[in-house]
């Protein structure tokens, strides 16, 4: 049994389900799949003798990024911040609910649900709007592949129309020496490679 699975919460007598164990099960239930999870220690000295708020913050991954849900004083913060997609505003269900860009604070589990269902719509609607504003990765390598083709290609052809312009150039001043050689011979001017 891990280390945070139960608690004894002195009021009632009991042990209970850890807070952890309930923050994945609201992610299970929301349809939050995450790769990686991380249990962050409670950081705020606590106000109550209450063991549930003094639990720690599960951090995951998830394929938008990071997302994490934890106790912060008699609220659980829910924090996206660190995620693709920070600036995501979440509608609460009351008015009362402090709430922002990348966060959002809930008054027990049921809010806190809802408030994850609501999360993952707006990741999902972002990543499908993303996916249609970019295209994919295979026609963006696929482009880039012929642009750098085509590139070579012209490249190719702009050397090639620069050697023969040397070439023509070449062959220009060899026809005119040979001329102008001839043209010494027959008035009679010594050649310079003839004096040498």
């Amino acid at each position: 049994m891990k280390q945070w699975d139960q608690i004894y919460n002195p009021r009632t007598e009991q042990t209970q389900v850890a807070e952890p164990e309930l923050y994945r099960a609201l992610l299970l239930l929301a349809g939050i799949d995450y790769t990686q999870e991380h249990l962050i220690p409670h950081m705020r000295t606590p106000y109550t003798d209450n063991p549930v708020y003094c639990q720690p913050a599960l951090m995951v991954m998830t394929e938008w990024g990071l997302l994490k849900v934890g106790w912060r004083k008699s609220v659980i913060n829910i924090e996206w911040k660190s995620s693709n997609y920070p600036d995501i505003l979440i509608e609460p269900p009351q008015s009362y609910i402090t709430h922002g860009e990348g966060y959002i604070h809930c008054y027990g589990y049921g809010q806190a649900l809802d408030a994850l269902q609501k999360l993952t719509l707006q990741f999902e609607r972002h990543v499908y709007y993303d996916s249609l504003a970019e295209p994919k990765k295979s026609e963006k390598i696929a482009r880039l592949k012929a642009s750098e083709a085509d590139e070579k290609q012209h490249k190719d052809a702009y050397e090639l129309d620069q050697a023969r312009k040397l070439v023509a150039e070449a062959d220009t001043k060899l026809a005119d020496q040979v001329v102008d050689g001839q043209l010494k011979k027959l008035a009679g001017v010594p050649n310079s490679t003839e004096e040498a």
